[in-house]
């Protein structure tokens, strides 16, 4: 069985709508994955997983050191915050999903929060005290 999902992201502003479709297309995503409303904030998805990687267009090689999400942080405009969410299945086989929230911090630095659907086994351990419950998975 294959692994299907998506991802799309909220609204934001970005000083580069091209650098965030470059960006979309180097993660697999497409140039096409970006939308731009009328206030000129963005969003991107599509068919697919969030990008970690970036990918040369050219050569389909990993490009060293740099993530999708850190590379976002560059050209947020200021205050900005990404949230992007992911789902997907492999049949029933399983589903998972994820959200991550990322910026640019005071700092410099890319700050990043994230949650995969899988937190709420711990929740169920951490709030009710119930333990060994099962996987919703074969």
């Amino acid at each position: 069985m294959n692994w299907y999902g998506a991802c799309r992201s909220n609204y934001f502003r970005v000083t580069s709508v091209e650098r965030l479709k470059e960006l979309c297309r180097q993660g697999g995503l497409g140039g096409d994955a970006v939308w731009v409303q009328a206030d000129g904030s963005v969003g991107f998805g599509g068919d697919n997983f969030l990008p970690c990687e970036l990918f040369d267009e050219e050569g389909g090689e990993s490009i060293e050191g740099q993530e999708f999400a850190h590379e976002i942080c560059k050209i947020l405009e200021p205050g900005e915050v990404v949230i992007c969410m992911e789902s997907g299945h492999e049949g029933l086989r399983y589903c998972s999903g994820s959200s991550i929230a990322f910026r640019m911090g005071a700092d410099g630095e890319p700050q990043m929060l994230s949650v995969n659907l899988e937190d709420i086994y711990k929740m169920v351990v951490d709030e009710w005290g119930v333990c060994g419950t099962s996987q919703a998975s074969y």
